[in-house]
This record gives C-alpha cells, sequence and structure tokens, in this order.
C-alpha cells in the first residue's frame, strides 16, 4: 500500500491506523510520518481557533519556548 501523500510504501499497513476516511465513499491511504505530520498541523490551525492551555503548552515545546 502507498501514502497518498508521499507515495512512499507503507509498512504494517493497519486499515485502524492508516485509513482517512474524508465522507461516506472516499478514504485514503496515509503513512506513519504524513499523519503524524497532518495531526501536528491540525493541532496548529485548532490552537489558533481554541487556544487552550493544553494546547499553547504543547506548541511551546515544539518552539523551544
Amino acid at each position: 500500500m502507498q501514502c497518498a501523500l508521499c507515495q512512499e510504501s507503507i509498512e504494517d499497513y493497519s486499515v485502524e491506523l492508516h485509513q482517512l476516511k474524508l465522507d461516506e465513499q472516499r478514504a485514503v491511504h496515509i503513512c506513519d510520518a504524513c499523519s503524524r505530520k497532518f495531526v501536528a498541523w491540525h493541532g496548529q490551525k485548532l490552537a489558533k481557533l481554541f487556544p487552550t492551555k493544553a494546547m499553547k503548552r504543547m506548541q511551546g515545546k515544539k518552539r523551544g519556548l
């Protein structure tokens, strides 16, 4: 199975971990590295929209603050 974002082969593929359902008819398969990048990107967007203390701490650690 190949990652839909980076085209790399997905090691130890698991539907629960590697399938991103977009809606009822569409799903893509993403690797662990792209999944982590997506979660980090989404976390940054949520931190800007809903600035909670936990998310601010998490983002501060990544920036070295």
